[in-house]
């Protein structure tokens, strides 16, 4: 299992500068990075993460508040193989006029074991986080460290179809929501050349009375 290691509270910081940080972490990511012929030759087998990444893994858009103004979200899950995990991430603040205005972009990698894990999230800031994960049959909490932040963000499955996420960040010895989302899983779509795009996966069917 995965030792944890917590920080004491520091400030969001709106651009943080990127600092030397757990190497063996770093380097989790940069494998992750480059095509793996081994991991390619293991689609379609039984994935090696707990269930909860079965039912998240797909496409997700998500509507709700960042730092107290409208936003939308969109979120990517992909089990690669071998307990990792990958995680596309972006949000923007809706205007007025109903117009995105892009804020944030992040790609995560996570290394799973059992109810537990670690990981590594690169943004474009430019900022990394490194992540320590504890996991249930339908929730991901994510505690993330840099050298100006500390903070959790939730990913509570309300069902198949419906996530709720939360972000926090600590400051004065508490934690700040400073994001919230409920995310809808993806339906299918007409692409620019009128060909239908299929919705992904709805993954792994939670127990009766969650969908």
């Amino acid at each position: 299992m995965f030792s944890r290691v917590r920080r004491g509270n520091l400030v969001l910081s709106e651009r943080a500068v990127l600092s030397p940080h757990s190497v063996g972490v770093g380097m989790l990511f940069l494998c992750l990075s480059i095509p793996n012929p081994m991991l390619a030759a293991q689609e379609g087998s039984q994935p090696d993460v707990p269930p909860v990444f079965l039912t998240l893994q797909g496409t997700w858009e998500g509507s709700g508040t960042l730092l107290g103004r409208p936003a939308r979200f969109q979120m990517h899950w992909e089990i690669v193989g071998n307990g990792f995990v990958r995680l596309g991430y972006s949000n923007s603040w809706v205007a007025e006029g109903g117009d995105d205005i892009p804020v944030l972009s992040s790609q995560a990698t996570y290394l799973l074991e059992g109810s537990s894990g670690l990981g590594v999230w690169i943004d474009d800031r430019p900022q990394r986080l490194i992540l320590d994960v504890a996991v249930t049959d339908s929730s991901v909490i994510t505690i993330w460290t840099a050298e100006a932040e500390v903070g959790r963000t939730e990913y509570v499955v309300q069902s198949n179809k419906e996530v709720l996420v939360r972000d926090f960040v600590s400051a004065d010895d508490s934690e700040r929501l400073f994001a919230e989302a409920v995310y809808r899983r993806r339906t299918s779509s007409t692409n620019a050349d009128g060909a239908s795009t299929a919705a992904p996966s709805e993954g792994r069917l939670l127990p009766p009375g969650r969908d």
